[in-house]
């Protein structure tokens, strides 16, 4: 397989991942933070929710500087660090402070991920047309798995198995990136 067909390759499944991480954050983190004590119909928990929206907000203010100064290739791999960072973050929280930080870190992270993931497939695909309908259908399949895969997880083995999970996945993915373009400059 040349090159650009391994790193098409690896742009689809970092969105599929992208999605997949995010259905199954969406999912557990309410859930734990009801465990953990906060209150489900209250203030701190709508916040709680809405915390990744400021990253959200506030990253693509940027994205489109840093795009045009460092290649996709450099960034998807850093993005995925970052959402192994933020799973992990997720496992560690025991307060409120700290799920809303983490909270915060899941949007930075789907900031930079899913801008430079479509440059990426774009970029590696002959039309625009067919990148953009196999990025959609990447990320779109993963919003239908991730719901059912996490209700499994958290019904057999715990609500905290989701955030491992998550951080080895997005780390592991993150290092692949880092290999592929080491590999790219020999």
């Amino acid at each position: 397989m040349k090159l650009k067909g391994i790193y098409r390759f690896y742009f689809l499944i970092s969105a599929f991942l992208g999605e997949f991480s995010m259905g199954v954050m969406f999912l557990t983190i309410p859930l734990y933070a009801y465990q953990i004590g906060i209150p489900y119909l209250s203030l701190e928990f709508g916040i709680l929710g809405g915390a990744r929206g400021i990253a959200l907000i506030l990253v693509p203010l940027t994205m489109g500087k840093i795009l045009s100064r460092f290649h996709h290739s450099k960034i998807v791999p850093l993005a995925l660090l970052i959402g192994s960072i933020m799973a992990i973050s997720h496992f560690l929280s025991h307060s409120y402070l700290e799920l809303l930080l983490s909270g915060i870190v899941l949007g930075l992270y789907a900031g930079i991920l899913f801008p430079s993931v479509e440059v990426g497939i774009l970029e590696t695909h002959r039309k625009a047309s067919r990148g953009l309908r196999n990025f959609n259908i990447s990320w779109s399949s993963a919003s239908i798995i991730a719901p059912l895969v996490t209700g499994l997880i958290i019904i057999q083995i715990g609500i905290k198995f989701p955030f491992i999970m998550m951080f080895l996945i997005l780390l592991l993915m993150s290092i692949t990136g880092m290999l592929l373009k080491r590999d790219s400059k020999k």
